[in-house]
């Protein structure tokens, strides 16, 4: 089954390594994206793998 998610918190739990990629997800090839930052700062804050 298919679990549907509304966000990267409904998954914080279930995982321990996270794998992103940067371009359009992190960053638009100029400027970062609002709370990119935030996410990572608070996954390595959670000691998840990045």
């Amino acid at each position: 089954m298919i679990k549907e998610i509304q966000s990267l918190s409904d998954l914080i739990d279930d995982y321990d390594l996270f794998l992103f990629d940067q371009w359009g997800v992190i960053h638009d090839g100029i400027n970062i994206f609002p709370n990119a930052e935030e996410v990572f700062l608070y996954l390595q804050n959670l000691k998840s793998k990045l």
